[in-house]
């Protein structure tokens, strides 16, 4: 217990650190591929989770990361389950799939989760995506889009979300 509340804070430390950084240029590209970060403890309908991401982009490199508290967990080929004890003590990655994730430079990342969670925080503020849309107003230092609706409503989420990447020409 005492470990895990020490992983914890120093987890939060490296994310409020990443913060206070001045937020990088990033190019203007169409969106090609697309990562979400899902925290699956609040979030029961995944269909119409796929189905945004079908409409955003067809590519086969698109993934998903939910953080689950549970230790067995199926898993489809596109998606990849994060837990606490996938950090080490000290806050790195121990898992290779996140940490490709992290590393991999997706078109467009969805933060698709509202309550805090310092391990789906974490892997939003290392990640290298060009482009970054969330819900939560907590994490509007890291993205450059918030859209604040109810996670439940996820069609009225994409239909924004569609129209201000139209606006800002990154889909057509």
């Amino acid at each position: 217990m005492f470990l895990n509340g020490l992983k914890h804070n120093l987890l939060k430390t490296k994310v409020n650190k990443t913060r206070q950084k001045p937020i990088q240029t990033r190019q203007s590209t169409c969106i090609q591929t697309v990562g979400v970060l899902v925290d699956a403890r609040f979030f029961e309908e995944w269909s119409g989770l796929k189905k945004m991401i079908d409409n955003l982009s067809q590519s086969v490199e698109n993934k998903i990361v939910f953080y689950t508290e549970k230790k067995e967990v199926n898993t489809a080929e596109n998606q990849i389950a994060l837990r606490a004890n996938d950090f080490s003590l000290v806050g790195g990655l121990k898992n290779p799939e996140v940490e490709a994730f992290v590393k991999k430079p997706f078109d467009l990342l969805i933060s698709y989760y509202s309550t805090e969670n310092v391990f789906l925080d974490f892997v939003s503020a290392q990640s290298n995506a060009l482009f970054r849309v969330g819900v939560s107003e907590d994490m509007m230092e890291f993205n450059d889009l918030t859209i604040k609706t109810p996670l439940n409503q996820i069609d009225v989420f994409e239909r924004e979300l569609i129209n201000y990447l139209k606006i800002l020409k990154r889909i057509k």
